[in-house]
């Protein structure tokens, strides 16, 4: 199916900081894009430079200003006249290099001589004024703001269509008053990610790249950009690519047998299918296989500190995140909500969510407070459970050993300085028995190894984990080892050979698991000796799942639904 790109001229702010951003927030510059078959007349008509744009060479910068044409209601001239009591806007002057009359004020950036001229520093050296100042106007009355303007002529562009960025800056009025004159000359406004769907559509970039610009601006850690970095360098597509290609080839290899029925199909020529399937089968397994570790590279880990009143959970979230963000009292009950903080550990990021201890309680307000802990383990990719030495293994201590069965967790046995001699390796076995019955000490327990077909990516229960740790956190003591077990039961997860090409996507995931099944079904089939037709059907559907990723297949729906998702200027 092909979908036209839209020829439409779009403009929308590429850069983080828009003029939605409060003002504390925003940087010094700001990027305006657009794209399409008008933007460089529209250019033509707001720039005004030493150089006009149409005579700018692609790929180059051009200094001037942005201005606002008559018809568009500018009230101040550029190379025009300014009558005598007139105020010019912010950012515009009474003409570069007009007169300006007795009494006239000009605009910020520009002053006016008794009698005299305005005038504008242009650049450090004063180079230019005289050109840019005779430079033709054609009506055009208010300067809007200084700026670099870039030109990028299609196909060489990010769009594969005519591109100029504005580079301008970032107050908010100017970026609304810069948006405003460039609508009104007949641009619209960019829907979400209408820039890189454009580059899509035109055959810059495949959609699992285009996904990637994506990953790219959201990741949380250095893991996930370098994920997401091979992925839109291609690593992920070529990889799929190679799977296709030998898909296609298995097909019309099949094919030929239907379509030359006088030539027997022998067994030999059944096996070396299978065998190439088999091929297929097992790097899509190996790249479903790869999705925690992809996933955790991109959103990064959610971590639950979990315990009853008064184990050292706030103590730990305020060690983690470096500074007092929890109250810590003696007093049992102090933490009535989760708080959260993300703190980078190793390549990861991590967002810690200290909750209230967990026990049963009269106090409506407390109660609400452990229901919210209750669903924090249920978020989390990773539970740290704490313990107290000083007071031994309980029964409230086991029912929240059987809360959190099914996620990889870290034992945190706290408060060591106050243990009396054996108390510590007495609750380590405690606990070592309560979270895998019959599980010697010391131990990290490792689920059985999934089926190698039934299930070709491991679900996070199957591959749970657990480590037991020592600390005394009143003494800081332990929090080195907290963290490296928390990354250490993350960091080892990519498959060999597969490197940062790890899926991170849902819908990659979904489309990859769908083209094992298929693959699995044609071996199926083929090893029952049914009619060719039928593994044929298979391995198409396995064909079509892997092009809907790249998108070499796909619908109007989908390719919306993608691209919702992203920012709007990119």
């Amino acid at each position: 199916m092909t979908i036209a790109a839209d020829s439409d001229t779009i403009v929308a702010v590429a850069t983080s900081a828009s003029y939605t951003t409060a003002p504390e927030e925003l940087g010094s510059i700001c990027v305006i894009r657009m794209s399409g078959s008008d933007a460089f007349s529209i250019a033509g008509t707001i720039f005004r430079g030493i150089k006009p744009f149409n005579e700018m060479k692609p790929y180059t910068v051009g200094y001037g200003f942005i201005v606002e044409p008559a018809e568009l209601g500018g009230t101040a001239g550029l190379g025009g006249t300014a009558r005598q009591g007139e105020t010019t806007g912010q950012g515009s002057t009474a003409g570069l290099g007009s007169a300006a009359g007795q009494g006239e004020t000009t605009g910020q950036g520009s002053t006016a001589k008794q009698g005299g001229t305005a005038e504008l520093n242009f650049s450090s050296q004063g180079q230019g004024v005289d050109e840019l100042a005779s430079a033709p106007c054609h009506g055009a009355v208010r300067a809007v703001d200084e700026v670099l303007i870039i030109k990028m002529r299609a196909p060489k562009s990010y769009t594969r269509e005519d591109v100029v960025e504005i580079h301008c800056h970032a107050g908010i009025s100017i970026q609304r008053n810069i948006l405003r004159i460039i609508l009104a000359c007949g641009a619209r406004a960019a829907a979400p990610g209408e820039f890189t769907k454009r580059a899509f559509l035109n055959g810059r970039i495949d959609l699992s790249q285009a996904e990637a610009v994506m990953d790219l601006i959201r990741a949380k850690s250095d893991a996930g950009a370098s994920m997401a970095m091979r992925q839109l360098e291609g690593a992920l597509s070529g990889m799929l690519g190679s799977m296709r290609e030998a898909l296609i080839g298995l097909i019309a290899s099949l094919e030929a047998f239907l379509d030359f029925p006088e030539y027997e199909v022998d067994e030999r020529s059944i096996a070396e299918v299978d065998g190439e399937l088999g091929d297929i089968e097992q790097s899509l397994r190996k790249l479903a296989e790869s999705f925690e570790y992809g996933r955790v590279a991109r959103d990064g880990l959610t971590a639950a500190i979990i315990g009853r009143p008064n184990v050292g959970k706030s103590t730990l979230f305020n060690l983690l995140a470096g500074r007092e963000r929890a109250i810590v009292t003696d007093i049992p009950g102090t933490t009535r909500d989760v708080i959260d903080e993300y703190v980078h550990l190793g390549r990861f990021t991590v967002r810690f969510l200290d909750t209230a201890g967990i026990r049963e309680t009269d106090d409506a307000v407390e109660r609400i407070g452990v229901d919210r802990a209750i669903g924090a383990i249920g978020q989390a990719d990773i539970a740290l459970l704490l313990f107290g030495a000083d007071e031994g293994f309980c029964g409230s201590d086991a029912q929240l050993i059987k809360l959190t069965e099914g996620k990889k967790r870290i034992f945190i046995i706290n408060k060591t300085d106050l243990a009396e001699p054996g108390a510590v390796d007495a609750l380590r076995e405690a606990i070592t028995e309560a979270a895998v019955p019959g599980a010697p000490p010391h131990s990290i327990a490792h689920a059985p190894a999934p089926s190698p077909v039934a299930s070709p990516a491991p679900s996070p229960a199957a591959s749970h984990m657990y480590e037991v740790v020592e600390a005394s956190l009143i003494n800081g003591d332990g929090l080195s080892n907290i963290e490296g077990a928390v990354h250490s039961l993350f960091a080892g997860h990519t498959p060999p050979g597969y490197g940062d090409a790890a899926l991170a996507n849902a819908r990659h995931y979904a489309l990859v698991m769908r083209g094992f099944d298929a693959v699995h079904r044609a071996r199926a089939a083929l090893g029952a000796g049914l009619p060719l037709e039928m593994p044929i059907i298979d391995m198409r559907e396995a064909l079509s799942s892997l092009g809907e990723i790249t998108g070499e297949t796909y619908s109007d729906d989908i390719i919306d639904r993608i691209f919702s998702e992203f920012c709007i200027g990119k």
